[in-house]
Protein backbone atom coordinates (compact mmCIF):
# COMPACT_ATOMS: atom_id res chain seq x y z
CA UNK A 1 0.00 0.00 0.00
CA UNK A 2 2.86 2.46 0.88
CA UNK A 3 4.31 1.70 -2.34
CA UNK A 4 0.94 2.39 -4.14
CA UNK A 5 1.03 5.42 -2.31
CA UNK A 6 4.39 6.78 -3.00
CA UNK A 7 4.08 5.66 -7.08
CA UNK A 8 0.37 8.34 -6.92
CA UNK A 9 2.38 10.82 -5.21
CA UNK A 10 5.17 11.14 -7.43
CA UNK A 11 2.51 10.53 -10.98
CA UNK A 12 0.53 13.70 -9.48
CA UNK A 13 3.79 15.59 -8.95
CA UNK A 14 5.21 14.82 -12.32
CA UNK A 15 1.62 15.66 -13.79
CA UNK A 16 0.99 19.16 -12.11
CA UNK A 17 5.18 20.13 -13.28
CA UNK A 18 4.21 18.85 -16.61
CA UNK A 19 1.42 21.06 -16.40
CA UNK A 20 3.22 24.15 -15.16
CA UNK A 21 6.10 23.43 -17.84
CA UNK A 22 3.17 23.57 -20.67
CA UNK A 23 1.83 27.00 -19.13
CA UNK A 24 5.43 28.32 -19.17
CA UNK A 25 6.05 27.23 -22.71
CA UNK A 26 2.71 28.73 -24.10
CA UNK A 27 3.04 31.65 -22.66
CA UNK A 28 6.45 32.13 -23.85
CA UNK A 29 5.26 31.44 -27.43
CA UNK A 30 2.38 33.70 -27.30
CA UNK A 31 4.80 36.54 -26.05
CA UNK A 32 7.16 35.72 -28.87
CA UNK A 33 5.53 34.57 -31.54
CA UNK A 34 0.76 34.38 -30.97
CA UNK A 35 0.73 33.36 -34.62
CA UNK A 36 1.74 29.84 -34.15
CA UNK A 37 -0.53 29.27 -30.87
CA UNK A 38 -3.47 27.84 -32.36
CA UNK A 39 -5.80 29.17 -29.81
CA UNK A 40 -4.83 32.86 -30.16
CA UNK A 41 -5.15 32.29 -34.39
CA UNK A 42 -9.04 31.48 -33.23
CA UNK A 43 -9.63 34.44 -31.28
CA UNK A 44 -8.62 36.91 -33.27
CA UNK A 45 -9.99 35.12 -36.33
CA UNK A 46 -13.32 35.31 -34.51
CA UNK A 47 -13.40 38.50 -32.87
CA UNK A 48 -12.48 41.36 -34.50
CA UNK A 49 -12.29 45.38 -34.13
CA UNK A 50 -15.31 46.53 -34.89
CA UNK A 51 -17.56 43.89 -33.76
CA UNK A 52 -20.64 44.44 -31.79
CA UNK A 53 -19.80 43.42 -28.19
CA UNK A 54 -22.93 44.97 -26.31
CA UNK A 55 -26.44 45.10 -27.74
CA UNK A 56 -29.76 46.01 -26.84
CA UNK A 57 -32.97 48.17 -26.51
CA UNK A 58 -33.94 50.61 -24.15
CA UNK A 59 -37.01 52.36 -23.94
CA UNK A 60 -37.24 56.29 -23.44
CA UNK A 61 -39.15 56.86 -20.38
CA UNK A 62 -40.17 60.54 -21.14
CA UNK A 63 -41.47 59.40 -24.79
CA UNK A 64 -41.96 55.78 -24.57
CA UNK A 65 -39.99 55.52 -27.79
CA UNK A 66 -38.18 52.21 -28.26
CA UNK A 67 -34.55 52.62 -29.36
CA UNK A 68 -31.42 50.68 -29.83
CA UNK A 69 -27.87 50.66 -29.05
CA UNK A 70 -24.68 48.94 -29.07
CA UNK A 71 -21.18 48.76 -28.04
CA UNK A 72 -18.25 47.91 -30.61
CA UNK A 73 -14.87 46.50 -29.40
CA UNK A 74 -12.08 48.85 -30.23
CA UNK A 75 -8.36 47.35 -30.52
CA UNK A 76 -7.57 48.61 -27.27
CA UNK A 77 -10.58 47.09 -25.51
CA UNK A 78 -10.41 44.00 -27.50
CA UNK A 79 -6.49 43.40 -26.25
CA UNK A 80 -7.04 44.35 -22.63
CA UNK A 81 -10.55 41.82 -22.35
CA UNK A 82 -8.00 38.73 -23.58
CA UNK A 83 -5.31 39.87 -21.47
CA UNK A 84 -7.56 39.91 -18.62
CA UNK A 85 -8.89 36.71 -19.85
CA UNK A 86 -5.75 34.95 -20.32
CA UNK A 87 -4.34 35.58 -16.98
CA UNK A 88 -7.34 35.16 -15.02
CA UNK A 89 -7.08 31.44 -16.73
CA UNK A 90 -3.60 31.03 -16.35
CA UNK A 91 -4.10 31.84 -12.87
CA UNK A 92 -6.65 28.68 -12.78
CA UNK A 93 -4.12 26.77 -14.11
CA UNK A 94 -1.37 27.20 -12.05
CA UNK A 95 -3.49 26.94 -9.11
CA UNK A 96 -4.45 23.42 -10.28
CA UNK A 97 -0.93 22.69 -11.00
CA UNK A 98 -0.09 23.70 -7.64
CA UNK A 99 -2.48 21.81 -5.86
CA UNK A 100 -1.63 18.38 -8.10
CA UNK A 101 1.87 19.06 -6.53
CA UNK A 102 1.33 20.08 -3.06
CA UNK A 103 -0.68 16.90 -3.34
CA UNK A 104 1.56 14.75 -5.01
CA UNK A 105 4.31 15.25 -1.78
CA UNK A 106 2.29 15.31 0.96
CA UNK A 107 1.17 11.55 -0.75
CA UNK A 108 4.94 10.21 -0.65
CA UNK A 109 5.92 11.70 2.69
CA UNK A 110 2.33 9.93 3.95
CA UNK A 111 4.14 6.59 1.81
CA UNK A 112 7.45 7.22 4.10
CA UNK A 113 6.48 8.12 6.78
CA UNK A 114 4.18 5.12 6.75
CA UNK A 115 6.56 2.65 5.75
CA UNK A 116 9.29 3.96 8.64
CA UNK A 117 6.57 3.35 11.26
CA UNK A 118 6.40 -0.21 10.04
CA UNK A 119 9.86 -0.43 10.03
CA UNK A 120 9.87 0.99 13.68
CA UNK A 121 7.34 -1.75 15.36
CA UNK A 122 9.00 -4.46 12.83
CA UNK A 123 12.40 -3.69 14.59
CA UNK A 124 10.84 -3.22 18.40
Amino acid sequence: MNSQLATLGALLALLGSAVLLFLGVLCFMVVTAPQDVTLVQFVLEHVRAGDTAIYGHMTDVATGRKMDFQLNWSESVRTISFLFLGVAILGVLAGISKIMISSGVSLMKTASSRSEAGRSEAGE
